[in-house]
């Protein structure tokens, strides 16, 4: 497989039951959207990307940090590492609640299964947008119209493993009908809403397991680092356009990072 065509790869197997975590009221979202200490944007002014390392003493690490995502991904960075073997996630039915925090949707779904790596068990907590995506592929850094970040903790959480899909335009797709109808609209942000039960039924496209992996970061403040990225992107998963303008018409902007530095950092795929 060269550099190239290794740039498709795809998401896990997914189950009708999972090992979960109990939800706790630490995985849902504390309601400090409005707080000024924590206010940042995506723009080109002066709370926008560029600055965020700036604002406050403690998100230096988005100026000063040296793992930092999205990375940008060029070819001379890829390992082809088939000793990384089958992506291990399995997810169930759940239940979810749904927040508009302005910058961004965000689907809480504790307890609806976990993604293992290596010996390490991390469990989903939340699932959130970008449009257009972080995370970009091919030699000219394409970036695409919707990325989902699938946020997982270890059961003491201080290890995070984010599963990052990538979209392109085409048919609907089935897992975001569940609730793209009923995304919060900017008016209600920082209230949320019960989905009820969410089914990660059309969360697989039966194309293969191939993914790729890399260690970096949050992409908005504080930015921490030491995160575990996984990447995935096959023909299978689209977005309709109607389904980008819902989310586009509830959110304050787009809200992609710009890339990052890889900083001698390798991007291992199989």
């Amino acid at each position: 497989m060269d550099v190239i065509s290794a740039f498709l790869w795809i998401l896990c197997v997914v189950g009708t039951s999972a090992g979960s975590m109990s939800a706790t009221e630490d995985d849902y979202p504390v309601n400090k959207h409005d707080d000024p200490q924590d206010r940042f944007d995506y723009s080109l002014g002066p709370y926008g990307p560029d600055n965020w390392g700036r604002l406050r003493s403690d998100w230096h690490l988005c100026k000063d940090g040296l793992n930092q995502s999205p990375m940008v991904m060029e070819p001379n960075m890829m390992i082809l590492d088939p000793d990384m073997g089958p992506l291990r996630a399995v997810y169930k039915t759940a239940n979810a609640t749904i927040v508009n925090v302005g910058r961004s949707v965000q689907v809480w779904w504790p307890g609806a299964g976990n993604l293992v790596i290596g010996n390490v068990t991390y469990y989903i907590k939340d699932i959130d947008f970008h449009t257009p995506s972080e995370h970009t592929l091919g030699l000219f850094n394409e970036r695409f119209p919707l990325e989902m970040h699938m946020v997982h903790r270890t059961r003491n959480r201080e290890k995070v493993a984010v599963i990052a899909i990538l979209f392109n335009f085409g048919d609907e797709d089935r897992f975001l009908a569940q609730f793209f109808d009923r995304l919060p609209p900017l008016s209600a942000k920082g209230q949320m809403f019960p989905l009820g039960e969410l089914s990660p039924r059309y969360l697989t496209v039966p194309l293969g397991q191939h993914y790729g992996r890399y260690y970096g970061s949050e992409t908005h403040p504080p930015c921490n680092e030491d995160i575990l990225w996984t990447i995935v992107h096959v023909e299978g998963h689209t977005i309709s356009m109607q389904q980008l303008v819902k989310l586009k018409m509830v959110l304050e902007s787009d809200n992609a990072r710009p890339l990052q530095r890889g900083n001698g950092r390798k991007y291992h795929f199989l």
